[in-house]
This record gives C-alpha cells, structure tokens and sequence, in this order.
C-alpha cells in the first residue's frame, strides 16, 4: 500500500528532524559536556624510545564487562570513544615481533579462557573499532591474559619497567590484566648519541664519553666489539689528557681513570679472561689519593666482592 503524498512529507520530515537531531545533539554531548569515560594519557620512555598511550577510561559501574558489555570473538577498542592510540618513536619488538616506528590503533579481540589477539591497526584516527578494517592492521600478536591483583573500577594502561630496555604495558579493568611485553631497540641509537656527543664535546672529555657509552654495554653484556673498541679508545685517550688543566667538575681525574680501569676489569671478566680483568684490577688498586674510585664506589660497586671471585677462577 503506498501513502499518500501528505504522509509521506511527514515521514520524510521527522526523519529529517530526528538525523538532525541526533546530529546536533552527539555534537553538543562532545563539545560541551565533559565525557562520562574521560580521556587520559600514560607516557614510559623504554631505553632511547618514547612510548605513549592516548585512551577513554570507562568505569565498571556494577556492570559485566567480559563477555557481556565486552563480547567475545569480537573486535574492542580497548577503552570509550575514539579508538586507543598507542605511538613509538623508535622500531621496537612486541612480544618478539617486531612493529616499525609509528603511531596505532590499538584493539584486542578477547577469547573466553584463551589467548586474546591483541593488534596494532595504521588507521590510528577512528571512532571506536566501527572503521576498523583488518587490512590496515600492521601486526598481530596474542597474548593470554590473567586476573589482575586487584579490583580496578576505572580502565588503565600501566607500565612496569623491567630494566632499561625493556618494560611491560598492562591493561587493567574489573578484576583481569593483560600483559604485553615491548622490547626497544637501543645499541644503533647508543652509538649514533655516542657519534654526536663526540662530535659535539671538546676534545679532551672524548675519553669519558667513550667510557660512559662502554659501561653501559659492559653492564648489559652486550655487543663486547663495540664496547671493547669504545674502552681502548678510552684509554688511549686518557693517558694524553693534560692533569693540569682538567676541570674537576667532570670529577677528579683520577678517579674517572680509576672508573675506566674497572669498567675493563668487568669487560674482560665477561669474557672469561681474568688474568686481563685482574691486571687492570691491580691498575685500580694502584691510583692514590683521597678522592679515588675504589674508596668511594668499594661498596657500591661490590669491588672487594668481585675481585675475591674473580682471583679464585685463576
């Protein structure tokens, strides 16, 4: 049955009306009341790499969340609103896979008593997850998640620093937590800071830099070509920086010298040559004076502790 003319400009009218409506009035809730899920923003710097999450915290509010206000088997924005945005300054490994630089959309598809897929999408600049499309997605994962040790009214992501490259992100909602581990890459961007640092400092701090950048990887166990290359030249170099004119607000020179021989000791240490390791041990030893490395750092740096372990290897 077809309507006649006069309903039918009703129909279209009140159609019109209410698309209008609703219209005028998504843009008024958005631009003048403050959202019920309010926006937030967590930052972690991950060894050279700045890593930031941009997302709308809803709150339980007495509902259930997973697999009712949550479903299962379906795409979730990870939050209210817009679609959680998550930005790294640098490449960086997920869970062992690797995700260029870049700033994501960050969505997870939960799984009832299973491993969720967890994905970081290119079209980072849509409303929730009802653009989402699977072909923009630059990296899959899954992860299982866990129940949290607490209850968590409010949605949060939180990071938890591991050591100085690596951390863990978690996102916390209602009584479950789902962790997802983010590994920075950060030897290219030592050395490039190291290159820079150089170029940019006068000649005679060069050794310390050096030394900085060696103890470091020293430390970590890592990569002992570069940070044998970087100790030598330390050396080198210290022994032609003039005592006389050195500026002690880089501390006294003796006691950088003292620093440099233990770092050294430590590198060979790691290599399984303590006859070496000891012989710059014995360098350290030697330095006098009141303000010298072994003095002042002998407990920090559990030197007596190390240096008895190493001697018993000989």
């Amino acid at each position: 049955m077809i309507a006649d003319p006069f309903t039918m400009k009703r129909i279209i009218a009140l159609t019109t009306f209410v698309f209008i409506s609703f219209c005028l009035n998504a843009q008024y809730r958005v631009s003048i009341l403050p959202r019920l899920s309010p926006d937030k923003k967590v930052y972690q710097k991950i060894a050279y790499t700045d890593v930031e999450v941009t997302y709308g915290s809803p709150r339980v509010k007495g509902r259930k969340i997973w697999g009712d206000l949550v479903p299962y088997d379906e795409i979730w924005r990870t939050g209210a609103n817009e679609a959680t945005n998550i930005s790294f300054s640098d490449n960086v490994e997920i869970e062992g896979e690797l995700l260029p630089a870049g700033k994501y959309a960050f969505f997870v598809i939960p799984q009832k008593n299973d491993k969720w897929t967890v994905i970081f999408n290119k079209n980072y600049d849509q409303w929730g997850s009802y653009s989402y499309d699977p072909a923009d997605d630059q990296l899959r994962i899954e992860v299982l998640p866990r129940t949290s040790s607490g209850y968590n009214e409010e949605l949060s992501f939180n990071f938890e620093q591991i050591n100085f490259h690596y951390a863990r992100m978690t996102l916390n909602w209602e009584s479950l937590e789902l962790g997802i581990e983010i590994n920075a890459e950060f030897e290219q961007n030592l050395l490039q800071r190291t290159n820079d640092e150089i170029e940019e400092s006068p000649v005679n701090t060069h050794w310390v830099i050096y030394l900085q950048a060696a103890e470091f990887l020293v430390n970590e166990n890592r990569n002992p070509e570069q940070y044998f290359t970087w100790l030598k030249e330390s050396e080198r170099l210290s022994k032609q920086v003039d005592a006389t004119s050195w500026n002690h607000q880089y501390y006294p020179i003796e006691f950088i010298k003292g620093h440099l021989y233990w770092t050294l000791a430590n590198a060979y240490a790691n290599q399984g040559d303590y006859t070496t390791c000891l012989q710059y041990v014995d360098k350290l030893m030697g330095i006098q004076g009141e303000v010298t490395f072994y003095n002042w750092e002998n407990e920090a740096e559990n030197i007596d502790g190390k240096v008895a372990k190493w001697r018993s290897k000989i």
